[in-house]
């Protein structure tokens, strides 16, 4: 079984969905060249098991939110450490 790390880059942006091969495995988030861009793992490379959607919440510091928008992946520094973002991910079928 080959696996692969494999990066998504994405906006700044408060909520968003990405679609992933299924069963992946989340690493990190951090911002590169001015993107935020999320690591994980793909397991399986030569059996392709469908995508699955991950839903992305960023929130600020400080920022009002109803309930924890997920599970906590990492924070990231943007606009030169102005804006302190949290990032929560989950999953769901694509």
């Amino acid at each position: 079984m080959s696996k692969a790390i494999w990066k998504l880059a994405l906006v700044i942006n408060g909520y968003q969905v990405a679609k992933i091969p299924k069963g992946s495995q989340l690493l990190t988030v951090q911002m590169q060249g001015g993107e935020m861009c999320i690591w994980f793992v793909v397991k399986d490379l030569g059996k392709y098991s469908g995508s699955e959607a991950l839903h992305i919440s960023v929130v600020g510091t400080g920022h009002e939110v109803e309930e924890i928008p997920g599970e906590y992946l990492g924070t990231i520094q943007a606009i030169g450490g102005e804006f302190i973002g949290h990032v929560f991910t989950k999953r769901t079928e694509a």
